[in-house]
């Protein structure tokens, strides 16, 4: 179980208290979230924390399963939040994202991934596989870099026999591509200097072998589906573990100097293969929730309680409790947790 850090933050007297700076106010706020289970080695269970300020939010894991230490490790990331703002707490605190990579237009077509940020320094110099010539270079392009090593790591079981280099805006990409000789680009959509496309557009323009594919940062999965309302080509979305981002080009220690070209065919193959046999689904409890017992569950899922969810939706905490019960009832649960969990599940 990993150890919580004390921070020593700077002194703010004029930041004002409340009762998100206290244990009690986030322990009744705590979190199991669905797919972070597994992402921590040797901890099961790890609790999470929404925080919200400003009109941003986030989800922290919190490094522990007990309630008591999760509680005051969310306070204290708040007061942290208060004392020096997101841009410090972003690269502080681990936090949860969404990784979406692109692999083709039209249709749509992404693999994506639940992982946690990693707010540590690191060597930005490209890494060097240990044992003969490297298979070529992998480039992560990035202007976060928790971001930047949460995505490295997320690929590295596919990265075995290639060197890596992270990099953190599109004019370090252009200057560097010069000297590729064989390379796979990964660039965020939203890089500090330039959009995505629009650099990967430039490089094709220059270096038309060299293949790139830009990827999406979400702070949850449903902001992903959210940004793709009105694609007129569909879209196809398949969920993968961390480990297999990449599944849709194979095992990258088997490629050799593979063409854009050929890591399309790749691809098409690939999204293709989903669409041979679609099973019929069984009507689920789920499709028997009324709307309004949908949106109670949202909120639920996102760590607000009764009268907050009230606000909210405009209703009475009575009315809540009772979409609730309902919620037990048709789900076969007893808890809060575990409706939860069967939310997110289906």
């Amino acid at each position: 179980r990993p150890s919580l850090v004390q921070l020593s933050l700077p002194s703010r007297p004029d930041v004002p208290g409340g009762p998100e700076t206290q244990a009690r106010y986030w322990r009744r706020r705590l979190l199991m979230r669905r797919y972070t289970e597994g992402l921590r080695a040797h901890l099961t269970g790890e609790l999470s924390a929404r925080i919200e300020h400003a009109g941003e939010s986030h989800y922290f894991p919190l490094g522990t399963a007990d309630e008591r230490a999760a509680a005051h490790r969310a306070a204290e990331i708040y007061r942290a939040l208060l004392a020096s703002g997101w841009p410090f707490v972003r690269q502080t605190f681990a936090r949860e994202i969404t990784v979406a990579v692109f692999w083709a237009t039209n249709p749509l077509a992404c693999t994506y991934a639940t992982v946690f940020t990693e707010p540590t320094e690191h060597d930005t110099q490209p890494r060097r596989q240990p044992g003969g010539d490297p298979a070529g270079l992998v480039c992560i392009v990035d202007g976060d870099e928790g971001v930047r090593r949460a995505v490295t790591s997320c690929v590295a079981i596919q990265l075995n026999g290639w060197d890596v280099a992270t990099l953190s805006t599109a004019e370090e990409l252009l200057w560097m591509s010069a000297r590729f000789q064989r390379a796979l680009v990964f660039l965020n959509r939203n890089l500090p200097d330039m959009a995505g496309g629009e650099c990967v557009e430039k490089l094709r323009a220059r270096y038309p072998e060299i293949p790139a594919f830009t990827y999406g940062i979400y702070d949850e999965s449903d902001r992903l589906f959210l940004s793709f309302a009105g694609v007129s080509g569909g879209y196809i979305l398949r969920r993968r573990p961390p480990a297999h981002l990449l599944e849709p080009i194979g095992p990258l220690a088997m490629m050799r100097a593979c063409s854009p070209d050929q890591l399309a065919h790749r691809v098409r193959r690939y999204f293709q293969s989903f669409f041979g046999a679609m099973p019929v689904r069984d009507i689920t409890a789920m499709a028997r929730l009324t709307p309004r017992e949908q949106d109670v569950l949202e909120y639920i899922s996102k760590g607000y309680i009764d009268r907050e969810i009230a606000k909210r939706l405009g209703i009475s905490a009575w009315t809540v409790h009772g979409h609730l019960q309902s919620i037990f009832r048709k789900l076969d649960v007893h808890t809060r947790t575990e409706a939860v969990v069967t939310y997110l599940q289906k």
